[in-house]
């Protein structure tokens, strides 16, 4: 936070209430840094699973969802691009990438951990 005290306002500025003072000092400041990943359910039964757990890796070059129907999905950021999704037994509670994003592990309410390649999700 020493190091880098303003990138803590931005990162906190999109689940900011627009009337509260951090919003309104900073969002001037913030709005040529920050970019929007836009995207939806593709059908019906993805609209229904909600996501559980999500986690960004190291280098921002991927993310990875875990779903209330046990689905995990590894994104690329950039190109947006899905590279796996996959099922697991039951709800999932946390997704984590590794420190170097070489793998990343999710973890299910049933207590079964999955590790994963992190940079194609076998």
């Amino acid at each position: 936070i020493n190091r880098s005290a303003l990138h803590t306002y931005y990162s906190a500025l999109p689940f900011s209430p627009t009337d509260s003072l951090l919003y309104r000092r900073y969002i001037r400041e913030a709005e040529h840094n920050m970019c929007c990943i836009e995207g939806g359910p593709k059908n019906p039964a993805q609209e229904a699973a909600a996501v559980t757990a999500i986690a960004l890796s190291r280098d921002c070059s991927r993310l990875a969802c875990g779903f209330v129907d046990g689905t995990v999905e590894l994104w690329e950021t950039s190109p947006t691009k899905r590279r796996i999704s996959s099922h697991q037994c039951g709800r999932i509670s946390d997704v984590e990438f590794g420190p170097d994003g070489r793998l990343f592990a999710s973890g299910s309410i049933d207590g079964t951990i999955n590790l994963w390649n992190g940079g194609d999700g076998s």
